[in-house]
């Protein structure tokens, strides 16, 4: 009897330990199944101009078909590779602050982005602030010095070629920093003039007869100014030198060009009595390209081909343009008469309305008058000029109608005289504020004085096509001058406009 309740024992318990064991391996499979991912650590490696650029090591759910992670910031060159370097498949959402990793199969990943949004500048001073969720490696610019941070202490503080690096918890960190500017050096200064030399003789070997007076006038200028050790001033002339070839070049091959086509034109296609008008304009065009004027060249050569085209329309197409042109005006003539007529029926009809509350009130005036009058009807009679007619209530009408008139239009030209443009000197004011920004970067001057030739709004496409600039290196060019609160960035369409805050210019040229 005792051997069975011991072999009794023996099979509860086993059956005991079978449930505690699939128990425990359906949760461990719902924890596996539920977890999409982890993240233990990050580092973000700021740069001098305060974009940051961050390494997220992930671990991934390998059961999930995709994993959406979020980013520290906003990031437009967001990019996940497995442990050998291998990019995975990705996707950036539109708020550019998430990204959608297709995680099947995937145990462990790193994200690779840039952001601007965690730092901000005051005057000399930059703040980094985060509230992350892991722990964070921070490694500051180069000749970088703390001067505070936030609540949280960091865990440790090193340093590695002149880099602090510093290590935090997870949770809200804070740091504040300046960084020590180190003056420009000469083999910086004889850097950006040799590059400028080399490209001014390339240009000049592959087009022997172009000319590049302006280039190498400023060429000069950078020359002598390295000559005095002023080294900052060389740095930025060899840039202006290499962009004014650039500009040059481009009008030289395209009035080039034009000119070719001109020629043939005026070779094959002209040989009546009004050659001799083609010819004096082709001549003209030639004498400006050679003398090194090649827009004002290819001017000459634009009207050459407005004068043939002109020139080469039939009767028949010539009558159609100008009877097109009757008809519009005929459409337009319409629309501003009935405008007109629509106003003056709306007027009218006013003029009338009123006429009849007042005629109204008059005949309820005489059926009062049948009756003794009451001494507040006294009162009010008293106030009424017995001798006003219906013309010179018409009269007063009209006189308040023009009054209206008169007042809308005055308040029009008060909008408009508020809402026009306050146009200042703009170039004065950009080169006051490069002097006072010592720190701004060569190529940030060289944007701020293209936008004040383009009286202060361009798009960021044409900024990339004169400078030659990729779109990357171009978006942190625009955030550092947003930084500044130089510029502002708007939306036209599809493209970005970007506009000089003349507000800020105006403050700083008045003080």
């Amino acid at each position: 009897m005792e051997g069975k309740s011991l072999q009794l024992l023996i099979v509860v318990g086993v059956l005991i330990c079978i449930f505690i064991g699939c128990c425990c391996n359906f949760a461990i499979v719902t924890a596996t199944t539920d977890e999409k991912h982890t993240a233990d650590m990050a580092i973000i490696d700021l740069s001098s101009d305060g974009d940051a650029k961050i390494q997220h090591p992930v671990t991934l759910n390998p059961r999930n078909q995709s994993t959406a992670i979020d980013l520290f910031g906003r990031s437009s060159n967001a990019v996940v590779k497995d442990h050998e370097g291998s990019l995975i498949k990705s996707y950036l959402k539109e708020n550019l602050r998430e990204v959608d990793i297709d995680s099947s199969g995937i145990l462990s990943a790193t994200l690779y982005y840039n952001t601007s949004d965690l730092t901000k500048k005051y005057g000399r001073e930059w703040i980094f602030s985060l509230l992350s969720p892991m722990r964070v490696s921070l490694i500051l610019p180069v000749d970088s010095q703390i001067s505070s941070w936030g609540p949280q202490n960091p865990l440790i503080i090193t340093q590695d070629q002149k880099r602090n690096i510093i290590a935090f918890d997870p949770g809200n960190t804070t740091v504040k920093y300046a960084i020590i500017e180190q003056p420009p050096t000469k083999d910086e200064a004889i850097i950006s003039i040799d590059s400028a030399q080399v490209v001014i003789q390339e240009t000049k070997d592959k087009n022997p007869l172009i000319i590049l007076n302006d280039a190498e006038r400023t060429l000069q200028q950078a020359i002598a100014a390295k000559d005095k050790k002023q080294y900052q001033k060389a740095i930025e002339l060899g840039t202006f030198a290499k962009a004014l070839l650039s500009n040059v070049t481009k009008e030289y091959d395209i009035a080039q060009s034009e000119i070719m086509k001109a020629d043939l034109l005026v070779t094959e296609n002209i040989t009546d009595g009004s050659a001799e008008v083609y010819k004096a304009l082709l001549t003209n065009a030639k004498d400006e390209f050679t003398n090194g004027n090649y827009t004002k060249s290819k001017e000459y050569v634009q009207e050459l081909f407005k004068k043939y085209e002109s020139a080469s329309l039939e009767p028949g197409e010539k009558s159609l343009w100008i009877n097109n042109g009757v008809n519009l005006l005929l459409i337009l003539s319409l629309i501003i008469g009935g405008s007109v007529a629509l106003m003056m029926y709306y007027f009218n009809k006013r003029k009338s309305l009123s006429i009849f509350k007042i005629t109204k009130g008059n005949g309820m005036a005489q059926k009062k008058s049948q009756h003794p009058p009451t001494t507040k009807d006294q009162n009010n009679d008293n106030n009424v000029n017995p001798n006003t007619t219906d013309k010179d209530h018409k009269l007063s009408l009209k006189d308040s109608v023009s009054s209206d008139i008169a007042l809308a239009d005055s308040h029009n030209q008060y909008n408009k005289k508020d809402n026009a443009i306050n146009t200042v000197p703009l170039l004065d004011a950009i080169e006051k504020t490069i002097r006072e920004r010592p720190h701004l970067k060569p190529e940030d001057k060289q944007v701020l004085r293209f936008l004040a030739e383009k009286e202060g709004t361009v798009f960021e496409s044409e900024i990339r096509k004169k400078f030659i600039l990729p779109k990357t290196t171009l978006w942190r060019l625009v955030k550092r001058l947003e930084r500044e609160d130089l510029v502002e960035v708007q939306k036209a369409g599809t493209q970005n406009l970007i506009k000089l805050r003349c507000d800020h210019l105006n403050d700083e040229q008045s003080g």
